[in-house]
């Protein structure tokens, strides 16, 4: 039999456009794993906030002493008070920088630049790391993702193959 008659030739196990959409589906299930279900890299709920920081976060930031809103959070929209358990959400913005870096046909890295890269490094110092691994339902989900592309490939690229078996 001829070399590779039978196609395989033409299934790329990880096309680097098969990276390219698997980083960008893992970000919005990375969101809602760390604002929605409150979860660490391990699949653990987060360790609680200080008390200082709720009292500032359930006043929306305001000073007890002016009732003005404290200088670092002046004019910025406020999208979440909640505390228990710790959504790591106030403005929005770390969660929303949460972008594709780079791949290629092995791998991805997604991640935050400039100062939402800072606060998720804080927040990694206080106990909610969400940047070391991700928990195994996470994993579960772009295995699948993968599993879906392979299977096209097996359905799209291998069809109408002819097959000789002899001497």
């Amino acid at each position: 039999m001829p070399r590779d008659k039978m196609g395989w030739h033409k299934i790329k196990v990880f096309p680097k456009s098969m990276m390219a959409k698997l980083a960008v589906n893992h970000i919005p299930f990375m969101q809602n794993r760390v604002q929605k279900l409150s979860m660490d890299y391990k699949g653990h709920t987060f360790k609680p906030y200080d008390p200082s920081y709720v009292e500032y976060k359930a006043s929306r930031f305001k000073s007890k002493r002016t009732g003005k809103r404290i200088p670092s959070m002046a004019g910025k929209s406020i999208k979440s008070t909640r505390m228990h358990p710790p959504d790591l959400t106030v403005t929005g913005m770390m969660l929303k920088n949460l972008q594709r870096k780079r791949y290629d046909h092995k791998s991805y890295v997604i991640g935050w630049t400039g100062e939402e890269a800072d606060k998720v490094e804080y927040n990694k110092n206080m106990g909610r790391n969400i940047i070391d691994d991700v928990p195994n339902r996470e994993k579960k989900f772009l295995v699948k993702l993968l599993e879906k592309d392979m299977m096209k490939q097996f359905r799209t690229k291998l069809k109408d193959v002819n097959i000789t078996i002899g001497s």
